[in-house]
């Protein structure tokens, strides 16, 4: 049997998730383990230049190999690709930095052909003017964080404005604005706090909200994704500067 029927053959099997047994596969297809070892580096290449997002993993104790992230979503096409960057960076949330590594990640799910087919139309989108007080993704990475980790936090504002301890709990996106919102500990109450105006924080001990304290927090989320514009608007930080 020659290399690329084998080839086929063991991602055919792979995509089935089975595992595949070096021995086994070697004395079925009649090859030396060199070979093999060729057969996987070639197929570990594919699946990095396809961008399919699944691994091929080996496990020692069964001497095999095998597929993760089988179920991942389909590459997405080239209009979803131009929609999806139109919603992502029209709203302008993000910085002019942040934007093109959106574009990269949007571009990466895309097979290599098509990409060269959106290129040209996405470089004919406007680049959006830089300014740094806009969210950084690095910011909404750390906050992602510490909810999961349910730390206290004190916030760190512009303009001197003092510091705020409070329990981070999502992050929302409204229009051309992001927030925070978080449970305030003193005075005790539900915040939206706009990333905007944060410039960095420092993270605290664990932090149990309580049931009604989750409860005030799940309505100003709901609030915030709800048509109206007046609804969440007393819920914004808006303390000036000291």
């Amino acid at each position: 049997m020659n290399k690329i029927t084998r080839m086929l053959l063991l991602y055919q099997r792979l995509m089935r998730g089975e595992w595949i047994n070096k021995s086994a596969y070697a004395m079925e297809f009649e090859i030396d383990e060199r070979s093999f070892d060729r057969d996987i580096q070639d197929m570990r290449l594919f699946l990095s230049e396809s961008f399919s997002g699944m691994e091929l993993i080996y496990d020692g104790s069964q001497n095999a190999y095998y597929l993760v992230n089988l179920n991942l979503k389909r590459e997405i096409s080239i209009g979803e690709c131009y929609v999806l960057s139109k919603l992502l960076l029209d709203s302008r949330p993000l910085r002019t930095d942040d934007q093109s590594e959106v574009l990269s990640i949007l571009l990466s799910q895309i097979s290599p052909t098509a990409r060269e087919r959106v290129l040209p139309v996405l470089r004919h989108t406007p680049e959006l003017p830089t300014n740094l007080e806009k969210t950084s993704m690095k910011l909404v990475e750390d906050f992602l964080f510490s909810i999961e980790r349910k730390q206290r936090v004190m916030l760190h504002f512009r303009d001197r404005i003092s510091d705020v301890y409070c329990v981070p709990y999502s992050i929302e996106f409204r229009g051309r604005t992001s927030f925070l919102t978080a449970w305030t500990i003193d005075p005790g109450e539900a915040t939206l706090y706009p990333l905007e105006r944060i410039i960095s924080y420092t993270p605290g001990q664990p932090y149990f909200l309580s049931r009604n304290e989750t409860a005030a927090l799940q309505r100003l989320v709901e609030l915030v994704c709800s048509e109206s514009d007046e609804a969440f608007q007393s819920y914004i930080f808006n303390k000036e500067c000291d």
